[in-house]
């Protein structure tokens, strides 16, 4: 064997080794994610992360609406409660015909809810 084989083995050898090492890199290339794939995907955390924001503020807008729809339902309930009252204090009034005192509170009560709203 002459230095010139050797030479020529040497560099088929090289020749492989670099092959073998750009076909890996090739593999790593397709498997790993490029620039422009985690551009996109962190676009689309950025607007997802933006809709779910979005959707915490109307949550919270539409949260103050019911809180004043119960208000507003709890003071027709107490209204309807004291008209009730009166109601039956007149009907029991008008049955016994001396239902002075129940006839008395309810319209105190009646006054104090209507002075009150």
């Amino acid at each position: 064997m002459t230095v010139s084989d050797v030479v020529v083995i040497a560099a088929g050898i090289l020749t492989i080794i670099n092959l073998v090492d750009k076909v890996a890199n090739i593999f790593k290339q397709a498997n790993s994610p490029t620039e422009a794939r985690l551009t996109s995907i962190e676009a689309t955390l950025i607007r997802i992360d933006q809709q779910i924001s979005n959707h915490d503020k109307t949550l919270e807008t539409h949260a103050g609406f019911f809180d004043n729809d119960k208000r507003r339902l709890d003071l027709l309930e107490t209204g309807s409660r004291v008209t009730s009252k009166a109601l039956l204090a007149l009907l029991g009034h008008a049955n016994a015909g001396n239902n002075y005192d129940e006839m008395r509170e309810a319209e105190k009560e009646l006054r104090d809810y209507l002075i009150a709203r």
